[in-house]
C-alpha cells in the first residue's frame, strides 16, 4: 500500500515503530561532539586561568623590572615574579629593556603550554597561552628657583619689632625651613634629576664674581660688589644686554639705624645696599673673589644649578641681611637661571674662571636650564617674602652713601613702588606663561604684600601665607607638592 493511499492514523503508527530503532544510533553519534563541547569548556576554563596567572605575574615583574630603583636585571626580577605565580609547568620568556639615567623602559613576552583533557579528542592536544606587558618609568627633570628674603626686616619677630639677638627673629625660623625644603628636593636619588639656584636677594642680587666678570670682561666701576643694575625695559622674559648694564652703587639705604648705633650694639644688617663680594687679602688683587674658595667662602650669591644639598644648606646658613625687598630684582635671576637662553653664559663664566667653584655645575647639568618646552623638564619658582615691594633708590652723589631713607637731597628714585610692583607681576606672569610653577610665600606679611604674593603664585592653593611657626610647614608642604606634581605631571 502506498503511503497516499493509508489513513493518517495508520501512517503515524507505523512511522513511530521505524523511528525508535534508531534513537540509539543518533545518541552515540551525539555523544563525541557533546563530551568535546561540554568537557573543551573545561579545557578553555584552564586556559583562562593560566593566562591569567600568567598575564598577572608578568604585570607585576614588567613593573618592577621597569623601576628606576631597581638594582637587579629586568629578566631575573621579572622571573622571580614568575615563578611565584606560575608554578605548574614551564613557559618561554622574551626580555627587552632599554635604560637610559632618567627613564627605563621593559617589554617583555611570555609562553605556555597548558595539555587539554578533552579537546585532545579531536587533535588538540594542547592550548598555547601568550602574555605581553610593557612598563616605562620616566624621571622628570626638575629645575628649581629658590627666591630668599634677606632683607634688614627680616630680622624683627612677628610684632614687627627689634627683638635684639636672643629674640625670635624671622631669620632664624628661615633657615631652617629653607635647609629642611634642600633635604626633601634633593633627597637621596633626586640629585640625579633635580637642581636648585638660590636667589637671596634684598634690595638688589649678588651674582658673584664670576659671573660677574666673566659677563662684564672685568669692565668693573667698583670692586666691592656684583650686581646689575637694571632698567625699566630689562623686568620682562629674556636676557638683558649685560655688556651694557650699568654696575650697581655700593652704597646703604635704610640701615643708617645700624650703621649709627650705639657703642657696644651689634649690627645686625650689613650696611649696603648690593651684598659684599669676599674680600681677597692678597695684594695686588683686582677684585674681592677668592678663587677656589667659593662653596665655603661667606657670600651672599647667587648659587646656581646645585644639586649639592649639603653645600645649599651651608649658603643658607651663611646669608647675611641688607637692605630693601627688590622683588622684581629677585624674580628676574630666578627667572633666567630657568631660561636656556642663559646657558651660554654659564659654560662662558665657568671657563672664564677656571678655578672658581662658584660655577662648578655638575656635568649631568650642563645642558640646564633646559628649553622651557621640554616635556622631560619641569620647572618651580618659589619666592619667600616678608614684606612688600620696595622702590629701587641710589645715591645722587656715588661717592657717598645715603644715610636717610627719605632724604631728597642725597637719594632719588631709580623706579617707584609702583613701577616695582608692575615689573614684579609681569615677571610673574611670564613665568607662569612659559609653564613655570610659581609657589609664593608671605612670612608674616600685611595685606598688601600677601595680595602681591597671591597674584605672582600659579593658583590660589599654591601661596602660602604664614608666620614663624608655620613657615617650615610651607616649605614641607611646596617640596611634597613639587614631588606629585612631578609624578602626574
Amino acid at each position: 500500500m502506498h503511503w497516499r493511499s493509508m489513513k493518517p492514523s495508520a501512517f503515524r503508527s507505523r512511522f513511530l515503530r521505524a523511528k525508535a530503532g534508531s534513537i540509539p544510533v543518533m545518541t552515540a553519534l551525539m555523544l563525541v561532539p557533546m563530551i568535546v563541547i561540554s568537557g573543551g569548556a573545561i579545557d578553555l576554563i584552564a586556559h583562562e586561568r593560566l593566562r591569567s596567572v600568567l598575564q598577572d605575574g608578568l604585570d607585576r615583574g614588567v613593573l618592577a623590572a621597569a623601576s628606576l630603583t631597581q638594582t637587579r636585571p629586568p629578566r631575573e626580577t621579572i622571573e622571580s615574579f614568575l615563578k611565584a605565580a606560575v608554578t605548574k609547568g614551564s613557559y618561554a620568556l622574551d626580555v627587552k629593556a632599554d635604560e637610559l639615567s632618567n627613564a627605563k623602559r621593559v617589554e617583555a613576552s611570555a609562553t605556555a603550554v597548558t595539555d587539554t583533557a578533552f579537546l585532545r579528542l579531536i587533535g588538540i592536544d594542547q592550548l598555547t597561552v601568550v602574555a605581553h606587558a610593557e612598563a616605562e618609568e620616566k624621571r622628570k627633570n626638575i629645575e628649581i628657583s629658590l627666591l630668599l628674603d634677606m632683607s634688614g626686616s627680616m630680622r624683627f619677630d612677628k610684632s614687627g619689632s627689634y627683638p635684639g639677638p636672643s629674640g625670635a627673629m624671622r631669620i632664624n625660623y628661615l633657615r631652617p625651613a629653607a635647609k629642611s625644603f634642600m633635604d626633601m628636593v634633593l633627597a637621596d636619588g633626586a640629585e640625579d634629576y633635580t637642581t636648585v639656584s638660590i636667589v637671596p636677594y634684598a634690595g638688589q642680587v649678588s651674582i658673584g664674581p664670576v659671573l660677574f666678570d666673566a659677563l662684564t670682561r672685568n669692565r668693573r666701576q667698583h670692586d666691592r660688589s656684583s650686581c646689575f643694575q637694571f632698567g625699566r625695559s630689562d623686568f620682562t622674559l629674556g636676557v638683558p644686554d649685560f655688556a651694557n648694564l650699568p654696575q650697581t652703587q655700593h652704597f646703604t639705604q635704610a640701615n643708617h639705624h645700624d650703621a649709627l648705633k650705639k657703642a657696644g650694639e651689634a649690627q645686625i644688617t650689613e650696611p649696603w645696599w648690593c651684598p659684599d663680594d669676599p674680600h681677597d687679602p692678597r695684594p695686588g688683587t683686582t677684585h674681592d673673589f677668592v678663587a677656589g674658595e667659593g662653596k665655603d667662602t661667606d657670600r651672599t650669591s647667587v648659587s646656581f644649578l646645585s644639586n649639592d644639598r649639603e653645600y645649599l644648606k651651608r649658603q643658607i646658613d651663611n646669608y647675611k641681611l641688607y637692605d630693601g625687598t627688590g622683588t622684581p630684582i629677585a624674580l628676574k635671576w630666578g627667572l633666567l637661571l630657568l631660561d636656556p637662553a642663559i646657558q651660554p653664559m654659564l659654560r662662558e663664566a665657568a671657563r672664564y674662571r677656571a678655578l672658581s667653584d662658584e660655577l662648578d655645575i655638575d656635568a649631568r647639568f650642563s645642558n640646564r636650564p633646559a628649553s622651557f618646552t621640554d616635556p622631560d623638564t619641569m620647572k618651580f619658582l618659589v619666592l619667600m617674602t616678608d614684606g612688600a615691594i620696595s622702590s629701587q633708590r641710589i645715591p645722587k652723589d656715588a661717592s657717598k652713601p645715603v644715610q636717610y631713607y627719605n632724604n631728597g637731597s642725597l637719594n632719588t628714585d631709580l623706579y617707584t613702588v609702583g613701577d616695582a610692583e608692575r615689573f614684579a607681576a609681569a615677571l610673574c606672569t611670564a613665568a607662569k606663561q612659559k609653564n613655570v610653577i610659581v609657589f609664593t610665600i608671605g612670612f608674616d606679611v600685611n595685606d598688601t604684600a600677601a595680595k602681591q604674593m597671591s597674584n605672582c603664585a600659579s593658583g590660589a592653593e599654591r601661596f602660602y601665607r604664614v608666620n614663624a611657626l608655620d613657615i617650615q610647614d610651607a616649605f614641607k608642604s611646596i617640596a611634597t607638592a613639587i614631588q606629585k606634581i612631578k609624578l602626574i605631571g
